[in-house]
This record gives structure tokens, C-alpha cells and sequence, in this order.
């Protein structure tokens, strides 16, 4: 399983996320991703809009903390609050609203897959 940051792909659309203002975005996590504990300093609104996507939230990649969230559904990202996420063999594109400024601090340096 890879690391989402090594093979995601991001649109930007709307506005920047570095600056103070509303922006919008989708992402494209390919099948069996997997993104580490980390957080934003914004708010993020989440909706699955293909496949399945799985967050959960803590401060270490935990799978029996993921959430299951299908296509249509929506889930949040809290400001500064650490989660981590994950895909299995379909993937998922997400899209996001969010305020920025935004960023995105690690929380978890290394996990299993890693070693």
C-alpha cells in the first residue's frame, strides 16, 4: 500500500488555498492509498463523490478507527485536529470546501508500511 502524498493527483479549482478566503478542490486517491496522521489549520467539508474512502482520527494511523464514507456521502476534517485516511481497491475522488488559509502539518513521521 503507498503513501497518498507519492501518487495522489490534486485540482485546484476556484481560489487558492493559501490565502484567507473560501477555495475548493478535489482530490483523486488511487486504490490501496494510505495517508498518515496530519492535520490543517482550516476546517475542511468532505464529500465522497466516487468510490469509498475510509478517515479516521487520532494522532497514529489506526485502522480499526476508519470510517467508512461511499460515494455521495460527506464527512469533516476539524481544524488542527490529526486524522488519517485510507483507500482499498477502487479508490476515491474527493472534493473539498474549505476557508483558508490552509496547510498541512504531519503528525505520524513513519507507520508500518513504511519500515
Amino acid at each position: 500500500m503507498g503513501t497518498l502524498g507519492q501518487r495522489s493527483r490534486k485540482c485546484l479549482s476556484a481560489r487558492s488555498s493559501e490565502q484567507a478566503r473560501t477555495y475548493l478542490y478535489l482530490v483523486k486517491w488511487p486504490p490501496n492509498s494510505k495517508a498518515l496522521a496530519h492535520m490543517h489549520p482550516d476546517n475542511r467539508y468532505g464529500m465522497v463523490v466516487s468510490g469509498v474512502h475510509y478517515i479516521g482520527y487520532g494522532d497514529k494511523y489506526d485502522e480499526t478507527k476508519l470510517h467508512i464514507h461511499t460515494a455521495g456521502t460527506f464527512f469533516t476534517e476539524p481544524a488542527n485536529t490529526p486524522h488519517f485516511g485510507m483507500t482499498k481497491g477502487e479508490g476515491a475522488v474527493l472534493y473539498f470546501y474549505a476557508v483558508g488559509p490552509s496547510g498541512n502539518t504531519p503528525v505520524e513521521k513513519t507507520g508500518p508500511a513504511d519500515k
